[in-house]
């Protein structure tokens, strides 16, 4: 059964979801492929998989000045195959199977409880088979916001390597803070200056342990204020050593405006750090629940965070439980073999059955017309964007 998941290199939590759904994958009726969907502005920083050669992987570059159309056709080429069942992860694959109306069966993932997957869905509705969403509470508002009835719509937790049971330290505060890239607004990076001016106020003198690209460590240590020997910075890591990271700290903090349900987080409950997030619109009472293992924000201030760290500083045999509780219950949720059983079982619902679709123009202008080469359309928009 060929399965191609669509890629667009762009790193973080949804590089890490295919990996495992591939790494991890034991069924030999599963013939996973990867096509990797790659802006030509990031043919030389794009994140590639460490797979050896069993499997199949194909690079396809586009730009957004090109003939829209015209990619899409060339790319179809890399998968013709109307047996095959697409997994899609972003909005260049979904594009080409709504303008050409491929009969393939698809499952479409929904990576984050924000507007940009909402409006992914509200586009492809009728092009999708399956929708997984990440995050249990973006199932329900689907469901309940958008008046879907909700069959095709599936919360789905997805696999995660499991971890032995480690005993890490909790005679001192020690945190990790991970972003993809610590430049990103969103991530609330300069939320640690003030969380850790309240906790040297009350004299607790954490550890940080920032786990992330796009900045220096001297430009980090200055931005931040904190002093050099409680700062760490960890740049380009590998998943394989993050366990490692992992094992220096106790507390796990994403104060980040918007998320689905971060790998990074399950993965570190899986390594027995307490998680202290916000609640991402309800996305993170899935799996967290506070004051049992691990506590969720409602009011996304530093402030807030700070009071949860003095709190654990103060009641170490706490901290002791909820790391236990985190470690039992992501492994529960975010078991590695029962989750890739799970997603291979939504595969196999689909194997044999071809979609009759309408063609349907979803991105693009009058540009992107098949009756319009590709040179000239990106001479046109050229023109008009001078």
């Amino acid at each position: 059964m060929r399965v191609i998941h669509f890629y667009n290199g762009l790193g973080g939590g949804v590089h890490s979801v295919i990996y495992n759904l591939i790494s991890l994958n034991s069924d030999n009726e599963i013939i996973n492929e990867v096509v990797y969907i790659v802006e030509n502005r990031n043919r030389e920083s794009f994140c590639r998989f460490n797979f050896d050669s069993t499997i199949k992987e194909q690079i396809f570059y586009y730009d957004r000045e090109s003939n829209l159309y015209s990619q899409f056709e060339k790319l179809s080429k890399f998968c013709h195959d109307p047996t095959a069942i697409f997994v899609a992860h972003d909005w260049f694959e979904l594009g080409m199977i709504s303008q050409l109306g491929l009969k393939n069966s698809v499952i479409a993932f929904l990576h984050g409880n924000y507007d940009y997957y909402y409006d992914l869905y509200q586009k492809h509705k009728n092009f999708v088979n399956i929708f997984l969403c990440v995050s249990a509470a973006m199932k329900s508002n689907l469901v309940s916001d958008y008046n879907c009835i909700g069959d095709n719509i599936l919360h789905y937790a997805y696999p995660v390597k499991n971890k032995p049971l480690t005993h890490l330290t909790h005679d001192k505060i020690s945190i990790i803070f991970v972003a993809s890239s610590l430049m990103d607004s969103n991530k609330n990076l300069d939320y640690i200056r003030p969380i850790d001016i309240y906790l040297v106020e009350q004299g607790l003198y954490a550890e940080w342990h920032i786990i992330g690209s796009g900045i220096e460590l001297t430009d980090l240590r200055e931005r931040l204020g904190v002093l050099n020997n409680r700062l760490f910075l960890y740049s380009n890591v590998d998943n394989d050593k993050m366990d490692e990271i992992y094992c220096k700290a106790n507390i796990f903090l994403m104060p980040s405006f918007k998320e689905g349900l971060p790998v990074s987080l399950v993965e570190a409950m899986k390594n027995g750090l307490v998680p202290i997030v916000n609640s991402w619109n309800g996305s993170a009472e899935h799996l967290i629940v506070t004051n049992e293992n691990g506590f969720v924000v409602q009011r996304n201030e530093p402030f807030v965070y700070s009071q949860h760290i003095i709190y654990l500083s103060q009641n170490l045999q706490k901290l002791k439980q909820l790391s236990l509780a985190a470690y039992h219950n992501s492994h529960k949720l975010y078991d590695e073999n029962a989750q890739v059983v799970e997603f291979n079982n939504h595969i196999k619902s689909l194997a044999g059955l071809v979609t009759i679709r309408k063609k349907e123009k979803i991105y693009g202008s009058r540009l992107d017309s098949p009756l319009i080469p590709s040179y000239l359309t990106k001479i046109l928009r050229g023109i008009s964007n001078k």
